[in-house]
C-alpha cells in the first residue's frame, strides 16, 4: 500500500474512529495517527467518516474545518484517481438517545443528528452512526436523499442505502415545526438512485437504491418512495434496481419489514423493483404492508420482483399492497 502522508495538522494524541465504505460493504476500525488504509481494488473508493477526539473531548465546532485529502493506491492494482478521504460527518454517540434525526433542510443547526434542529442532512451519516452507537431508530424528514453523497466529485454506483439489522427507519416527517407530524403521503421522503442529479434513469444511477443483507423482520423501513435505481451491471449489479435483499447461503435469512412504501420507476436486468436472493440454503422473504410496487421495468425478467430460491427459500408476504404496471421485459 502506498499512501501520501496526511498533513501534519494533528498530533499523535488525536484518535480517529473511521467508517470504511467500500462498495456496499461497511467496515469499522479505530486507529491512532498515523494509520494505514486498506488495499484498494482498481476503480474502488474508500470513504472515511470520522470523528476527532482531542484530549478525550469531542467538540465539533473546533473540528469542522478538517479537509485533509489523501490519494491512495495499491502496489497490486493501478492507482485510483483522486480518491478523497474526507471528513464526511462528525458525531458523538453521547449526542443520541435512542433516535437519530435526518432532515435535508436542516442547514442551520449543528448537523450532528441529535434532534430535528440539529439533524443530519444526509441519511448515510445516520446509517453509519447506528453501526457505531447504541441507537435503534432513524427518523427522516421529507425530501430527496441520494446514496452517494460522500464520495466527492466522482459518483459511485455501488453505494446504496444499506440498512443494518434491527434498525427502524421511518420517513414521512415534516420540517421544523411540522416535524411532530408524520404523514408519508403528504411529506414525501424519497430515496433516489439519481446520484448525478440529472433527472435521467441512465448509466450514472445507483445499481441498487436500498440493500439489506441477513436482516431480521425487526429491521423496518417505513414511509419511503424508492426510485430511480438502475441495475444494469453484471452479476448482482444487474439485479434489484430498487432494492436488493440478500439472504443467500446455508443458514442465512433476510426478512425485512417494509411498510407504507412505494417502489417505483426502477430498472434492472432481473427484478427491477426488488430482487430477493435466497439461494443455496438461504431465505429471502421480506414482509410488505400497505405498499405499492409499480412502474418498474426489467430488461429481461420480473419487473416487480424476482425471487431467487434455488436450493433455498424466497417467499415475500404481502398485506394490503398494490403490485401493478411493472414490465417484465
Amino acid at each position: 500500500m502506498t499512501n501520501n502522508r496526511i498533513c501534519n495538522l494533528f498530533y499523535n494524541s488525536i484518535q480517529f474512529i473511521l467508517v470504511f465504505i467500500l462498495g456496499i460493504q461497511v467496515l469499522h476500525a479505530q486507529f491512532s495517527f498515523p494509520f494505514t488504509i486498506p488495499e484498494l481494488q482498481n476503480g474502488k473508493q474508500i470513504i472515511i467518516q470520522y470523528k476527532v477526539l482531542v484530549n478525550n473531548t469531542f467538540n465539533p465546532l473546533n473540528t469542522n474545518s478538517i479537509t485533509e485529502i489523501t490519494t491512495a493506491s495499491s502496489d497490486n492494482f493501478p492507482p485510483v484517481s483522486d480518491t478523497a478521504i474526507t471528513a464526511a460527518s462528525f458525531f458523538d454517540c453521547a449526542d443520541f438517545n435512542t433516535r437519530i434525526y435526518v432532515d435535508s433542510a436542516a442547514t442551520a443547526g449543528l448537523n450532528n443528528g441529535s434532534s430535528w434542529a440539529n439533524a443530519f442532512v444526509d441519511l448515510q451519516y445516520a446509517l453509519a452512526a447506528v453501526q457505531l452507537c447504541p441507537v435503534d431508530t432513524i427518523l427522516v424528514a421529507q425530501g430527496t436523499y441520494f446514496p452517494d453523497t460522500l464520495g466527492g466529485s466522482a459518483i459511485n454506483r455501488d453505494i446504496s442505502f444499506n440498512i443494518p439489522n434491527g434498525i427502524v427507519v421511518l420517513g414521512g416527517y415534516g420540517h421544523g415545526a411540522d416535524s411532530l407530524n408524520r404523514d408519508w403521503l403528504c411529506n414525501k421522503t424519497i430515496l433516489s438512485g439519481d446520484i448525478d442529479h440529472d433527472d435521467l434513469l441512465d448509466d450514472e444511477n445507483s445499481y441498487h437504491v436500498v440493500t439489506t443483507t441477513n436482516v431480521s423482520e425487526q429491521t423496518i423501513v417505513d414511509g419511503f418512495c424508492i426510485t430511480e435505481g438502475n441495475a444494469n451491471g453484471t452479476d448482482i449489479d444487474g439485479q434489484g434496481g430498487g432494492w436488493y435483499n440478500d439472504g443467500s447461503g446455508l443458514g442465512n435469512s433476510s426478512t425485512p419489514t417494509i411498510r407504507n412504501c412505494t417502489i417505483s420507476g426502477n430498472i434492472a436486468d432481473l427484478g427491477a423493483g426488488q430482487y430477493n436472493n435466497g439461494i443455496d440454503g438461504g431465505n429471502a422473504s421480506p414482509i410488505f404492508t400497505n405498499c405499492i410496487i409499480s412502474g418498474n421495468k426489467a430488461n429481461f425478467e420480473a419487473g416487480g420482483f424476482y425471487n431467487a430460491a434455488t436450493g433455498g427459500t424466497s417467499s415475500p408476504r404481502f398485506t394490503n399492497c398494490i403490485i401493478s404496471g411493472n414490465n417484465g421485459g
